[in-house]
């Protein structure tokens, strides 16, 4: 596989009835727009990125993925479940302004509005209200500041790997 960039989509879940389908999280926005991919790749812990034939399925809200020669729950269950499910990053449709996906603000640089560093961002968290940046410092403690777009969050810059927030210490 060349370079590009893959972005985990979903995760691979338990078993869903009797051919081999198994439920997956998915982790876009909009899961309707797993049908919008054409080629995904697969992900083990702790492994590389491999190419894979999936097919998917709904019931209901619940989206249900089928690994090519899979037919099985047993068979699929053990294999699949816990894996990644990825997509290049040039597959992903563009946001609109001030809008970004989490894996384009992993490992940026967080600023307050009075220059001082704050630490990088490790990763996020979904909750019921607003997603929050989990940022670690030089120490690897971690501090919590809600993504919340002009209230705390007050500027990304991709290019210069950089984000200033309204935060103070």
């Amino acid at each position: 596989m060349d370079a590009q960039k893959i972005i985990c989509v979903a995760r691979v879940g338990a078993p869903y009835g009797v051919r081999g389908f198994l439920k997956l999280h998915v982790l876009l926005d909009d899961p309707e727009l797993m049908h919008h991919f054409k080629i995904f790749y697969l992900r083990f812990p702790k492994q590389d990125w491999q190419l894979f034939k999936v097919e998917f399925q709904y019931k209901g809200q619940q989206c249900l993925v089928r690994f090519a020669g899979f037919d099985q729950p047993e068979s699929a269950g053990i294999k699949f479940t816990h894996a990644e499910l990825g997509v290049a990053r040039t597959a992903l449709p563009s946001l609109p302004k001030n809008q970004y996906y989490w894996d384009d603000l992993l490992g940026l640089k967080v600023f307050n509005q009075e220059q001082q560093a704050l630490g990088v961002i490790d990763h996020l968290l979904a909750s019921s209200a607003h997603d929050v940046l989990v940022i670690k410092n030089d120490h690897n403690e971690e501090l919590l500041i809600p993504y919340v777009w002009g209230h705390f969050i007050k500027a990304v810059d991709l290019t210069a790997q950089k984000m200033i927030v309204d935060w103070t210490l």
